[in-house]
């Protein structure tokens, strides 16, 4: 073991940017640490003594038992030291889907930032968001963490903890344990998300740089927005991401939804993959496959009396035909097939996508990429055809043309 004294300054600038007691960390640090610290090897003798929320408290080792009794391979991890919202379900759902992994909320309920809500009002609201997440995908444990506000530096540190309770996955916001905002400047303001310690760096693309020796996965954290009109939240970066198939859907649905008569399904390509199809690649077969199945699936809610639209992408012709083909013949009496083709093209789709997925698609990051490396065959008889780039979602789905041929809908499937 090694008892020394501390450089407290030193420490103060290398661990929170700057030796200001305004920052409530250093404060701490200068003001209620002692003067020696002691270093070396520990023993552990007895965990700590807690007496509210026991249930709800988790060693690393206990946690990690949890995930493999529950089968849990991939667990994406999501940290706050506030109350969680409706925007925060969503953006944890959507991050576990897209990675076929299981969601562990984690907030802190140690010291965190002056003026925060206490831990017992925010453990509250966190066991009352819970039971809104689908059976099965979350699990809540709390995390005895003090918070330095430290930023990107304390998002690696933050993703090490993660990785020792047995995460693979861990959501960084942009300003990730946010630096202080000093009323004598020393601390830039907080919409940087820059790093004092580490320049230009911010918390995701510090966590992102030490992935592989951190064996944890960052997982950017998604700005969800309510669309009124849709009556749910979305990424406010989805905007026309490829051609607009999923806005449109969505808007398709609601605008059914308000005619009455029939429940409507929504089926995205995004959903399918993950629910019905996680095993299958991007091969032209596999392609094939999550069509038909598709095709299956919106035959049975037809059958059963509901409107469906999916909305996939459907590159080729002979997938599509098989899906019409089987619609119409297994979907029941007055079973219909309608065709919408979303024309926008590609120069569009490709300027609009700020998550740079085309981008690695034409380095060769991405393989079989519809549009880049593999082949789009443009339908041969859509029913109706749109393009986002010459009309508006709520031109497409209001205009007369389009509600006529929907109306009495079985399915559309969006290629």
């Amino acid at each position: 073991s090694d008892v020394y004294r501390p450089d407290k300054a030193k420490e103060a600038e290398k661990v929170m940017g700057a030796d200001d007691i305004a920052h409530p960390s250093v404060a701490y640090l200068r003001n209620r640490a002692k003067d020696l610290y002691v270093g070396g090897s520990i023993q552990a003798i007895q965990l700590p003594t807690y007496h509210d929320y026991v249930s709800l408290r988790f060693t690393p080792s206990e946690l990690r038992a949890h995930f493999k009794k529950m089968a849990w391979r991939k667990v994406v991890a999501f940290q706050t030291r506030n109350p969680m919202h409706r925007a925060h379900r969503e953006l944890t759902v959507r991050a576990a889907r897209q990675r076929l992994a299981n969601v562990l909320i984690h907030p802190v309920v140690g010291m965190t930032k002056p003026g925060d809500v206490d831990h017992y009002t925010r453990v509250r609201v966190y066991q009352a968001i819970m039971p809104k997440y689908p059976n099965g995908m979350a699990h809540l444990a709390l995390l005895p963490l003090a918070m330095r506000m430290a930023g990107p530096r304390e998002a690696v540190w933050h993703a090490i903890i993660r990785k020792n309770y047995g995460a693979t996955h861990f959501i960084v916001g942009r300003d990730h344990a946010g630096k202080f905002k000093s009323v004598n400047a020393q601390f830039p303001a907080s919409s940087q998300f820059t790093s004092l310690q580490d320049p230009g760096k911010t918390p995701a693309t510090l966590v992102t740089e030490f992935k592989d020796e951190l064996a944890i996965e960052m997982v950017p954290f998604q700005m969800m927005t309510y669309i009124p009109s849709l009556e749910e939240y979305q990424p406010i970066d989805e905007g026309l991401y490829n051609s607009g198939k999923d806005s449109i859907a969505r808007a398709l649905q609601v605008t059914l939804n308000q005619q009455g008569g029939r429940s409507v399904s929504l089926l995205l390509g995004e959903t399918v993959r993950s629910e019905l199809s996680s095993e299958l690649g991007f091969s032209v077969e596999d392609r094939h496959k999550n069509i038909q199945r598709i095709a299956f699936v919106s035959a049975e809610l037809s059958r059963a009396g509901a409107a469906v639209i999916a909305a996939p992408i459907a590159p080729y012709e002979r997938s599509r035909a098989a899906a019409r083909e089987h619609v119409v013949s297994s979907a029941g009496p007055g079973g219909n097939f309608f065709l919408i083709h979303v024309a926008t093209p590609l120069e569009v789709a490709e300027k609009a996508d700020r998550k740079g997925v085309y981008a690695r698609a034409r380095r060769g990051e991405i393989k079989g990429f519809t549009g880049i490396d593999d082949v789009y065959e443009s339908p041969k008889a859509a029913d109706i055809t749109v393009d986002i780039s010459q009309q508006t979602i709520p031109e497409i789905v209001h205009s007369t043309s389009f509600i006529s041929y929907i109306f009495l809908l079985d399915l559309t499937v969006e290629p």
